[in-house]
């Protein structure tokens, strides 16, 4: 599953994610900004690193734009407020119609 609940989850509690698909979301993940990216066993060590390296002020400035991130895009309410911000007058929502029961 490459988007699960405990990605947004995390977003929501202020953690920085550490995570292989950064680009998975609507509105991608910035690496360095708002996640650590990473795409192969090495770069995860050279991630790991980094963030081991950081100080206080690096980490809570990071911690303020995943916040941001979160209340821009995934807070409560924002789905619907994007998906009806537009100009267009139609919208056509896709949903796992495969898990609805058919009678």
């Amino acid at each position: 599953m490459p988007l699960c609940h405990n990605l947004i989850e995390a977003l929501a509690a202020g953690a920085i994610p550490i995570l292989q698909y950064a680009d998975y979301l609507p509105q991608p993940l910035t690496d360095g900004v708002n996640c650590f990216a990473f795409h192969d066993a090495n770069s995860l060590q050279e991630v790991i690193q980094k963030v081991l390296a950081m100080d206080r002020a690096q980490i809570q400035t990071m911690r303020r734009k995943v916040h941001e991130y979160y209340q821009e895009y995934l807070a409560p309410g924002r789905f619907s407020k994007l998906l009806f911000s537009g100009k267009s007058a139609n919208r056509t929502l896709l949903l796992n119609a495969y898990r609805v029961p058919r009678t």
